[in-house]
């Protein structure tokens, strides 16, 4: 996921991970920014990396070992 936080210094930015979403929190001396993200199945939040690179944070989670995200269902 990527979100645009332009201006905004890395110390300044908060996120809180859980299993299905995530909250982010950030500001500077201009504004503030906070969101609610829910996600389309179990994350392992403990291997979550974000980086932020010129006001852009982008955060990478992985799936839950054995998580399907999707999957076709035959008909009979």
């Amino acid at each position: 996921m990527e979100v645009e936080l332009p201006d905004i210094k890395s110390e300044n930015i908060t996120i809180l991970m859980h299993e299905n979403s995530f909250y982010i929190k950030a500001f500077s001396k201009t504004v503030e920014y906070l969101g609610s993200f829910f996600l389309d199945g179990p994350v392992d939040p403990e291997k979550a990396i974000a980086v932020n690179d010129n006001g852009m944070l982008t955060i990478k989670v992985p799936y839950k070992e054995g998580f399907m995200c999707a999957r076709y269902v035959p008909i009979e």
